[in-house]
């Protein structure tokens, strides 16, 4: 069905581009993975396709998947940076760490560390 909707919208709107099967299975799989309208147009809007697309295919939790996407756009990280975090279990360890972890915002409230000041304390990660 998504093959032939691809086709009709194709042929209907031949200067639009984003209309291929594979893209509209990513629409689809992001709207059933954040029902939240606000979350997607105050967060997921923030990153580019390229990190919407790693963070579908790799994080399937859905806490897990809106922490990597706030730190992603709070920490300024690429695609590559954000595949090695959650490659390296970033979430993880920094649950393990803190026993204020606030799985909602990523943020470390007994430390009052927030935004760009908040240095990694597992030292710093290369693309």
């Amino acid at each position: 069905m998504i093959d032939r909707l691809s086709a009709d919208l194709r042929r209907d709107f031949p200067d639009m581009t984003g209309l291929s099967a594979r893209n509209l299975k990513y629409m689809r799989a992001l709207a059933e993975a954040h029902p939240d309208r606000a979350f997607v147009q105050h967060v997921v809007a923030r990153l580019s396709r390229g990190h919407v697309v790693r963070l579908l295919e790799n994080v399937k939790d859905a806490t897990r998947r809106e922490w990597y996407a706030r730190h992603a756009i709070e920490h300024g990280w690429s695609r590559n940076v954000l595949v090695h975090q959650i490659e390296s279990n970033l979430y993880e360890r920094k649950a393990r760490r803190s026993r204020t972890f606030h799985l909602g915002c990523g943020l470390i409230a007994a430390q009052g560390i927030t935004g760009s000041n908040h240095s990694l304390r597992d030292g710093p990660t290369f693309s």
